[in-house]
């Protein structure tokens, strides 16, 4: 599957419980990834779900269980970078 399919795919609504809130495009190294922010509603609590790939088809996910904050999600981004710039 190319990355601009699975942008298509994941990055899509889906239904009331999961609204995508963000998109980032990273460049790291060599590598293109797209990335979605999302908030994924299960009525008691909120989990906010981070889902990359990239053109080489490296995927990473990421599930923080608590409020989403800038800080958390940098920090997410910035593992990313690191890991794959030693692959």
């Amino acid at each position: 599957m190319t990355l601009a399919v699975w942008a298509r795919l994941v990055g899509q609504t889906r239904g009331d419980n999961i609204k995508v809130t963000g998109r980032k495009e990273l460049h790291i190294g060599n590598e293109v990834f797209v990335c979605f922010e999302k908030d994924f509603d299960l009525k008691k609590l909120h989990l906010y779900p981070i889902e990359c790939r990239s053109e080489g088809a490296l995927e990473v996910s990421f599930t923080p269980f608590f409020p989403p904050a800038n800080n958390r999600n940098e920090a997410f981004y910035s593992l990313l970078q690191q890991t794959v710039l030693k692959r």
